[in-house]
């Protein structure tokens, strides 16, 4: 019996030392974030713009809904420009997104607020730089950072490998759509 004793001493003070290491591993990371993609799409900027200013045409080109089929979005009554918003229920979560700032030459910029089970509020733009008469280089970015201080380092780690691969495919879908026009 005693060995017993020995062997469950051992695997609780095993565990508790595991979950001290990830206890002060997840203090000590950064909880900032910063995704960053782009492509060049053949086309001007402007017309670029009508498939990124407008939020009714991002069901076109955006990935969400491919990833979770329950998706359902809600338009705004202003779905173009600045204050124009839509908000979304998913099967694990739900948020809104309202565009500050657009420009046909420039990009836009926006906020995306993320309600489960640890919110975050992403701030994202879409850029264009013109690289020729009918090229345009798009960059889609997101930032911000985590507020959990135990796990909030480990969700900023993961969010260049998951943001990254869907604004990935956001832009190749964007690009498809934009030249086959």
């Amino acid at each position: 019996m005693p060995t017993m004793n020995v062997q469950i001493l051992k695997t609780a003070i095993c565990l508790g030392s595991v979950a001290a290491v990830l206890l002060l591993l997840g203090l000590t990371l950064p909880h900032q974030y910063s995704v960053r993609r782009h492509i060049v799409i053949n086309a001007d900027s402007r017309i670029i713009h009508n498939y990124v200013n407008d939020l009714r045409q991002w069901e076109k080109w955006v990935p969400w809904t491919r990833i979770d089929p329950a998706l359902r979005i809600i338009p705004g009554r202003l779905h173009r420009g600045p204050g124009a918003w839509q908000t979304w229920q998913g099967r694990d979560w739900q948020g809104q997104l309202i565009v500050t700032h657009s420009a046909p030459n420039e990009g836009i910029r926006y906020q995306i607020f993320v309600d489960r089970s640890t919110p975050m509020t992403l701030h994202s733009t879409m850029k264009y730089r013109r690289l020729g008469k009918k090229k345009t280089e798009v960059t889609w970015t997101a930032h911000g950072a985590f507020e959990s201080p135990l796990t909030g380092g480990f969700y900023a780690m993961m969010m260049d490998a998951i943001f990254g691969d869907l604004f990935t495919k956001g832009l190749v879908n964007l690009k498809r759509l934009i030249e086959q026009q």
